[in-house]
């Protein structure tokens, strides 16, 4: 069986944002970028916490893509396999519980505001396919190339809230 390449993009993307991720919530300068020039530094130490955890998070999703992309084509298969993945979301899931569960109102305007435009735009795209399958003879998708494309929007835009935030 072939690895799903796509998946595969996808978790070195991942990977590559979380390790952004990880720099910027380290250095001083680009984490008073990141927060505005208007914010006191005594909230840097939560800032810094929930950067972090958006970071494991990042890793945790490209581990978890890139095992269920490649997994099949190096060997690993069955219940081990499937216990591992939903190991790594189960994780993952509590990671982002937290984040979203910490009362800083500047990580949860982050998260909504990503959750929401990914959705949406998520559900238009899947919404044109749907009527491009039926119409224009357009090949059917398989569940883990949704999940891909699910998961590319969501990180592109994730990565242009990070930009718009690091350009103020």
């Amino acid at each position: 069986m072939q690895a799903h390449l796509g998946g595969l993009a996808l978790g070195l993307a991942l990977a590559l944002v979380g390790v952004l991720t990880f720099v910027t919530a380290s250095q001083e300068r680009l984490l008073q970028k990141w927060m505005g020039s208007t914010v006191d530094h005594g909230q840097f130490p939560a800032a810094r916490r929930a950067l972090r955890g958006q970071g494991m998070v990042l890793f945790l999703s490209a581990a978890a893509t890139v095992l269920v992309s490649a997994g099949p084509s190096i060997g690993l298969a069955g219940e081990a396999a499937m216990a591992l993945v939903a190991a790594l979301v189960v994780i993952q899931a509590f990671l982002i519980w937290r984040l979203y569960g910490n009362r800083d109102p500047f990580v949860r305007q982050i998260l909504g505001e990503t959750a929401s435009m990914a959705f949406w735009v998520g559900i238009a795209g899947l919404f044109l396919w749907a009527a491009a399958e039926r119409f224009s003879g357009a090949g059917r998708l398989e569940a883990l190339d949704l999940v891909v494309a699910g998961m590319a929007v969501h990180g592109a835009t994730v990565m242009r809230i990070c930009a718009r935030r690091l350009r103020r």
